[in-house]
């Protein structure tokens, strides 16, 4: 919304004054649109290039540690996160086998959950059959407290990464 106002006069535009308005207002309008269309544009190209890096950087090792990092690093990068992880469960009894937290300057932090079993968490026990837990505040599932207190976490989203056999 454009305004225009005149505190002195009580009709001080003419319609000419409006037409010329109304094109300014349009013209910005457009102005505004553009603008918008080229930040979701440089915003794509971001994401595919993240992507197609860590397609790359992926491919590149077999390395756990290594993988655990490039998967970590890189959702933090699309997601503009403050902390991102990822979680390796054995399949057989749903321990936590892997962990690996990165903040966003990719340093590594330790959670205390070696050999936790993940069904011990109800609130994650949908990762088990590969849904998405979102994890709006924390601080009310105090359930999660080993996973979120250490980083001083309150949201969260929870990524099952499952193929044949194996989850994370």
């Amino acid at each position: 919304v454009m305004s225009i106002q005149d505190f002195e006069q009580g009709n001080a535009y003419t319609d000419d004054d409006v037409q010329l308005l109304t094109t300014v207002a349009n013209q910005a309008a457009q102005a505004l649109e553009n603008a918008r269309l080229f930040s979701e544009s440089r915003e794509s190209v971001r994401e595919l290039s993240t992507l197609s890096e860590t397609s790359v950087s992926l491919a590149s090792t077999l390395d756990i540690e290594e993988l655990l990092a490039i998967s970590a690093s890189s959702a933090i990068e699309m997601a503009r996160a403050d902390f991102g992880g990822v979680i390796v469960i054995d399949p057989d009894n749903d321990r936590i086998t892997h962990s690996l937290i990165l903040d966003s300057f990719r340093s590594d932090f330790q959670l205390p959950v070696d050999s936790t079993n993940i069904s011990d968490f109800q609130v994650l026990r949908p990762l088990r059959l590969g849904q998405t837990v979102t994890v709006y505040d924390a601080a009310v599932d105090h359930s999660l407290a080993p996973f979120t207190d250490p980083l001083g976490i309150r949201g969260a989203v929870f990524l099952p990464m499952m193929r044949e056999g194996l989850r994370g």
